[in-house]
């Protein structure tokens, strides 16, 4: 609301106005225009306060001032004619006062009414140059000296009382009102100069700008012309497009070159370059393309089937260039040929995964090589280690059944140089002690032969289902009826029994070693035990006993050949059937472990997965 007010206002103060109007004329018509209002209304104040104070002459000087002064503005509208209007004003300001003065009998009776001529002066200072500024300084003069030889024939002529307190009010009101207006008209016309200076500045600022932006433009034609001859030279090709028309606006003379088409088609078809895109590659070049206007930036790699049907690779570079809101509106790219380096690159790919086939299958080959022979160096320590271990255990346990067999025979040939034949039970006796070494020696040899043919691998596995809960309570039988400590082994079973297929020698000798160590190495304790769990995916045989158990550190050495545990050593034996029954079950595709406590006895439980049985 204010502001059309505002521009109301405006236009009222800027009425008499042309358009071929400086801004300073207009400033000076629009300052006249805002003093005959205030001028005229002041003069008809005092015109109507003068005569109804019954001085009839003295009030028709200033309406004729008012009713002069806007017959001359409305002529001034109707006719544009500044220069008459502008006379009339400073005139009738400068000889009305002089005139009123008189009439109501000179300055004390008028109350100084000479001092409204004194604006004429600045208000000509306003509207016309210095120079006739001062022509009507001259003229104030004039009429100042005037007024003063004239003051005492008004006082005699216009011998009229007026009472002093109505002096001293107008005299004051004259004093007010001048300097009030003086400084109205004189502060619009320093605003306006002021304004006007603004205006001219910002237009030699747009002039500054303007010559600026020429200057610009003759580089920028001198740029793209320079531009254009180095994207002549160039085997490369560059374009831009508009957006979002995706309209062609530039591409280099080399477009032909590349791709095989003339340089106006790509003016004219905005899908061109979409239509030569190998149909392979078309796919990954639309979804680089729409991760540019994301990014901003792309780069791809892709074929073209040219005109003549040739196959080329395109390197190109894109970019997309925005406004200040952040919209695109151009792309633009570089395009190159790198058929050849792609060819280049795809001959030494093939040379670099020929070579790294020899490599890969040389490598595999020393890495068989090294496996072969880390084995071979592995079953030469363990042949070594078996070897140390079985002279140790053959020097002690040939030993012994030597001793026997020595000492027997001895007793033999005592016994038959003193020449009784005739006590059979002491031959008895000496026959039977020399068997049992015999045997032993025989075990420890078979034992031995054994666990050669499992290092060989010639130890074969002939699988056949059997009857797995009376395989085991057969071999429970035969146990408990050569105990001699009145012991027993207790025989459990639980779960779904299935015929398992099994190696039935493999797994009579494992278990049979394993029953007999239980009631080796648990002697005088509580029975031994065998149980046979069907799980749904495996099947589980457990001996175990409560006897002297396996101390934690040996353990690991457990299954190994010739070892015997320390706390053990005064209990006979080899050390190779645990070895062997190991090699046994794994041959018969299970696995087996061990869990003891000293003094407490040990758990040995058999392993078969139900899908390899």
């Amino acid at each position: 609301m204010n502001k059309v007010r505002t521009n109301k206002l405006k236009r009222f103060i800027e009425i008499g106005c042309i358009p071929s109007d400086t801004p300073e004329e207009r400033l000076k018509k629009s300052i006249m225009t805002i003093m005959v209002i205030p001028y005229s209304l002041a003069a008809v104040i005092w015109g109507l306060y003068f005569m109804r104070n019954g001085f009839t002459i003295a009030g028709t000087i200033p309406l004729a001032y008012a009713v002069v002064s806007l017959t001359s503005f409305f002529y001034f509208i109707a006719s544009k004619r500044y220069n008459i209007f502008r006379f009339f004003q400073v005139f009738l300001v400068l000889i009305l006062p002089f005139c009123l003065q008189l009439a109501l009998g000179g300055f004390s009776q008028s109350s100084g009414m000479l001092l409204w001529s004194c604006t004429a002066p600045f208000i000509a200072l306003v509207f016309y140059d210095v120079k006739t500024a001062r022509k009507w300084v001259y003229a104030l003069f004039f009429l100042l000296v005037l007024a003063c030889l004239l003051d005492e024939s008004a006082r005699i002529y216009f011998p009229e009382e007026i009472d002093e307190n109505a002096i001293v009010l107008v005299y004051g009101a004259n004093f007010i009102l001048i300097s009030i207006l003086l400084f109205g008209i004189q502060t619009y016309f320093v605003n306006g100069q002021r304004k006007i200076k603004i205006q001219l500045e910002e237009k030699e600022e747009l002039l500054e700008a303007s010559r600026e932006i020429d200057r610009q433009k003759e580089l920028l034609i001198a740029t793209k012309d320079r531009l254009e001859l180095v994207m002549g030279s160039l085997e490369e090709v560059v374009w831009g497009r508009s957006l979002p028309d995706q309209q062609m606006e530039y591409v280099s003379d080399s477009v032909e070159g590349l791709y095989g088409t003339p340089k106006v088609d790509w003016f004219k078809k905005t899908n061109l370059w979409m239509d030569m895109i190998h149909p392979d590659d078309k796919g990954k070049v639309l979804k680089g393309s729409e991760a540019i206007f994301s990014k901003g930036f792309a780069e791809l790699e892709y074929r073209i089937v040219t005109t003549d049907q040739k196959i080329k690779w395109i390197n190109s570079k894109t970019r997309i260039i925005k406004n200040q809101d952040g919209t695109p509106f151009f792309m633009t790219g570089i395009a190159a040929d790198i058929t050849e380096k792609k060819t280049a690159q795809e001959q030494l790919n093939e040379l670099n995964d020929s070579l790294e086939e020899k490599v890969n299958k040389r490598t595999a080959e020393l890495i068989n090589s090294e496996k072969k022979l880390k084995e071979s160096l592995l079953k030469e320590k363990e042949l070594g280690q078996l070897k140390s271990s079985f002279v140790t255990v053959a020097s002690h346990q040939f030993r012994t059944p030597l001793a026997v067999i020595q000492s027997n025979t001895e007793l033999l040939a005592m016994l038959t140089n003193t020449g009784n034949n005739s006590d059979p039970v002491k031959y008895r006796k000496v026959t039977d002690r020399i068997t049992v070494a015999i045997s032993k020696m025989t075990d420890l040899m078979d034992d031995v032969l054994t666990l050669g043919k499992l290092t060989a691998g010639k130890v074969s596995c002939n699988p056949k289902e059997i009857d797995l809960i009376d395989f085991c309570r057969k071999m429970v039988e035969e146990f408990n009826a050569v105990q001699q400590d009145g012991r027993n082994i207790d025989f459990v079973y639980s779960g779904d029994i299935y015929q398992p297929s099994l190696d039935s020698k493999l797994l009579e000798h494992s278990l049979s070693n394993l029953i007999n160590n239980a009631f080796k190495y648990s002697v005088g304790n509580e029975q031994p035990e065998l149980s046979i769990n069907f799980k749904p995916t495996e099947l589980v045989i457990s001996i175990k006993d409560y006897g002297v158990g396996i101390p934690e550190n040996e353990r690991k050495h457990l299954f190994e050949p010739f070892f015997r545990a320390e706390n053990v050593s005064e209990i006979q034996g080899t050390g190779l059937g645990l070895s062997i029954a190991k090699e046994y079950i794994e041959v018969n595709k299970g696995n087996i472990v061990v869990k003891s406590t000293l003094e407490k006895g040990s758990n040995f439980e058999i392993t078969f997965a139900k899908e390899r049985i």
